[in-house]
């Protein structure tokens, strides 16, 4: 069985090939499918985890 590891984003990643005598399973992380957050929605979910948390922190656009 071979088997794309996406592990380094901007490297491509790495091929591994088993044994077909193992039993080889590919397992997502939750959110693998979810839609990518552009850099609004990444401001506003670390605002919002600031409050969540009490911690005041300030985020500009630079």
């Amino acid at each position: 069985m071979k088997l794309h590891v996406p592990a380094n984003k901007w490297y491509g990643g790495e091929d591994f090939e088993f044994p077909e005598s193992w039993d080889v399973q590919k397992r997502r992380m939750a959110g693998h499918d979810a839609k990518a957050l552009d850099g609004g929605k990444i401001v506003e979910r670390f605002a919002s985890r600031a409050r969540i948390s009490g911690r005041h922190i300030s985020l500009k656009n630079s």
